[in-house]
């Protein structure tokens, strides 16, 4: 599972609610895909992860912008990778359905993909953020 803990959390306000929110909609998409739901109940919670990323990932460009981040450039060129990487997840689950390998690509993207950045790039942005005079 994807589940959100203390640890995951950055220490920004808006974008741990962000976080906690995705964590919360990836639970519930590999939970319904690992107990075999239909592609109806399965297709909305794809959608909405990959709505809801778009938005946390445009939120986040503009505040790198805002704040001249030194590293946005590599920050959104991950958001991208995810992106791509769900887009193939969102074709591969309209051609095939629910299959056991698209399930464990989903589990690799959210439980250690998207784990993994959070914890040292979402981590790092925040230093920064942090540290800017109020």
């Amino acid at each position: 599972m994807a589940t959100w803990s203390a640890g995951l959390s950055v220490g920004v306000e808006a974008i741990d609610a962000q976080h906690q929110q995705l964590f919360t909609r990836a639970d519930a998409l590999l939970e319904a895909m690992r107990s075999g739901e239909s592609r109806a109940q399965v297709k909305p919670l794809i959608d909405f992860l990959r709505d809801y990323c778009n938005q946390h990932f445009a939120s986040e460009a503009r505040l790198m912008a805002v704040e001249r981040y030194p590293r946005r450039e590599q920050h959104v060129l991950e958001h991208g990778e995810f992106t791509s990487r769900l887009g193939r997840i969102e074709a591969s689950f309209e051609a095939f359905g629910a299959t056991t390998a698209i399930a464990t690509e989903v589990h690799e993207l959210l439980c250690v993909w998207f784990v993994r950045h959070v914890v040292e790039v979402d981590k790092a942005l925040a230093v920064h953020l942090r540290r800017l005079p109020d």
